[in-house]
């Protein structure tokens, strides 16, 4: 199953993709074990601070085995025998997008290039999880336009790769302020 949650900054959407990714293990009568891909590069300031001890509290005792990979998730992950067949979870794709758009940040990467990248990362993932949960930002959800150029492509680049992972998702939830709509297909959610 490929599941895509979806919503905007602190909408709940995190604790619903835990919730499902930790259901579908149940379900599969595994240990429960999620194989979570914290995308998420501490750069040392009190806000990412912040976020990274939050998501820890969040997965604390659910049995997430916990793997690092802010980019180049196909080639840094090609070894890592955890992901066969497991429930994997990918915190995910707004920080995805920025790692590889911004990995040099005097020369960021045009958006195609990184819609494409990170597309096929996802599509990687997926073909060798049991069961792929996706978390992706609703960069569009408020109608304006970014003023930047870089701003521009990176919320380009992202809303490509949520569209393409929402039309090959086989269920795609949107969190609103802690409520959750199913968009397309169902998706075990149960909130945690």
């Amino acid at each position: 199953m490929l599941a895509l949650v979806i919503g905007g900054a602190a909408s709940g959407k995190s604790e619903v993709a835990e919730a499902a990714a930790a259901r579908l293990a149940g379900d599969r009568g595994a240990r429960g074990d999620v194989v979570y891909l914290a995308t998420m590069v501490d750069d040392g300031t009190p806000a990412a601070a912040a976020r990274i001890a939050r998501h820890e509290a969040l997965r604390a005792g659910r049995g997430f085995v916990v793997r690092e990979a802010a980019r180049d998730l196909d080639a840094r992950l090609a070894g890592d025998a955890s992901l066969a067949g497991a429930v994997v979870l990918l915190e995910g794709l707004g920080t995805l997008v920025a790692n590889e758009m911004f990995a040099d940040v005097a020369a960021p990467r045009p958006a195609r290039e990184v819609a494409d990248a990170v597309s096929r990362q996802v599509a990687w993932l997926a073909a060798r999880a049991g069961s792929l949960v996706v978390v992706s930002d609703d960069v569009m959800a408020s109608g304006e336009r970014p003023v930047d150029a870089a701003t521009r492509a990176y919320v380009e680049a992202l809303a490509a790769v949520n569209l393409r992972v929402a039309r090959a998702a086989d269920a795609v939830t949107e969190v609103v302020c802690g409520i959750v709509v199913a968009r397309k297909g169902a998706m075990p959610h149960a909130r945690a």
